[in-house]
C-alpha cells in the first residue's frame, strides 16, 4: 500500500513539472527616472548596484525616461558630471511602482530627493500637477493662478514640494510666482495649455537676477505616462 502511495506521489510531481514546462519566470519590476534641476552639477548620472546606468549624462533642465528595475532593494550612487558622488544611498523599488530622482541646487550646493510617482489618471476635464521649489537662491514663494488670481501654494522654500493635485484643464493658463513676504511677482509664466488627463511636474528653477540658462523660471514636464 505504501509502495502504491509513493508511486502516486511521484506521478503527481512529474505531472506538475510537465505542466510548468515552457512557462517563463518573470521578474517583478518597478520604474525610475532622473530629473536634473541642478545647474551647478554640470550634468548627472547614476550607478545602480555599482553599474553606470546612462551612456550620456543628463544635462541641466533635462530628464531621463522611466527605466525598469527589478523590484528589490538597490544600491544607488548619484553623481555629477565630474563623477563626484552627490548621493550615496539605497532605494527599494516596489513592484509596478514609479520613482523619480530629483537633483537640484540649494544655496550653492547640489542636493537630491527621491519621490514615488503616483499616477492615478484624473477623470474628465482635469489634469494633475505637482509643484516643487528647486531654485538655488530664490526666497520663500507663493504660486498663483495667473488667470484667476487664486493662491495655489503658499510659503514654499527650497526643497519644498506638493503631491500631485487635481485642477481644471485650461488651454490659456499661466502661473506666477510671488515672493511670500512682499507679494512682489518675481516670475510670470507664458500662457500655455494644460491638457485634461495629463500629469505635470512643475518646478521653480534657477537664480533671481541671472540672465543665462540658470535664470529664474518655471520648468514644466508634461507626462502622459508613456514616459
Amino acid at each position: 500500500m505504501r509502495k502504491i502511495t509513493i508511486i502516486g506521489i511521484c506521478a503527481f510531481l512529474a505531472a506538475s513539472l510537465i505542466s510548468c514546462e515552457g512557462r517563463k519566470v518573470q521578474n517583478a519590476i518597478g520604474k525610475m527616472r532622473v530629473i536634473n534641476a541642478s545647474h551647478l552639477s554640470g550634468g548627472v548620472n547614476i550607478d545602480m548596484d555599482y553599474k553606470r546606468v546612462y551612456a550620456t549624462d543628463i544635462e541641466y533642465l533635462n530628464y531621463s525616461l522611466f527605466a525598469p528595475y527589478i523590484a528589490t532593494r538597490h544600491k544607488l550612487h548619484i553623481k555629477d558630471i565630474a563623477g563626484n558622488v552627490i548621493g550615496d544611498t539605497a532605494i527599494t523599488i516596489g513592484e509596478n511602482k514609479n520613482y523619480a530622482v530629483f537633483v537640484f541646487d540649494s544655496s550653492g550646493s547640489v542636493r537630491y530627493r527621491i519621490f514615488e510617482e503616483s499616477f492615478i489618471t484624473p477623470k474628465g476635464s482635469y489634469y494633475k500637477m505637482r509643484f516643487l521649489h528647486l531654485s538655488n537662491t530664490a526666497p520663500m514663494v507663493d504660486l498663483v493662478n495667473g488667470k484667476t488670481g487664486a493662491l495655489v501654494h503658499t510659503s514654499y522654500t527650497n526643497a519644498d514640494y506638493s503631491e500631485f493635485e487635481t485642477y481644471a484643464a485650461n488651454d490659456s493658463l499661466f502661473y506666477i510666482v510671488n515672493e511670500t513676504s512682499t507679494q512682489n511677482t518675481i516670475y510670470s509664466q507664458p500662457i500655455r495649455s494644460f491638457k485634461p488627463g495629463v500629469f505635470y511636474t512643475m518646478y521653480l528653477k534657477g537664480n533671481p537676477g541671472s540672465l543665462g540658462i540658470d535664470s529664474l523660471g518655471l520648468f514644466v514636464i508634461e507626462n502622459n505616462q508613456d514616459y
